[in-house]
C-alpha cells in the first residue's frame, strides 16, 4: 500500500469512527470492508442483473451512496 493509500484509508476509518458516535455495534474497519465490497459489486457481473453501460453509472453510484448512508446511519 502506498503512503497516499494508507493516508486515505486512515481518513476513511476516522470519518466512519466519528460518524458512529457511541454506537460500537460495527467496527469501522468492518464497515469500510462492507463499503468497499459494495463498490466492487457494482456494476454487477451477474448476467441479467448486469448493467455495464456508462449511461447507468450515475444511477449505480446513487444506489451505492444510498446503501452506504443506510449502513452508516446506525440502528433504527
Amino acid at each position: 500500500m502506498t503512503e497516499a493509500e494508507e493516508r486515505s484509508t486512515a481518513e476513511k476509518l476516522a470519518a466512519l469512527a466519528a460518524a458512529r458516535g457511541e454506537d460500537e455495534t460495527i467496527d469501522p474497519v468492518a464497515l469500510l470492508v462492507f463499503i468497499m465490497a459494495l463498490v466492487q459489486a457494482w456494476p454487477s457481473r451477474y448476467g441479467a442483473l448486469g448493467r455495464p453501460s456508462f449511461a447507468d453509472a450515475a444511477a449505480q453510484r446513487a444506489t451505492v451512496v444510498e446503501a452506504v448512508r443506510r449502513l452508516t446511519v446506525g440502528p433504527a
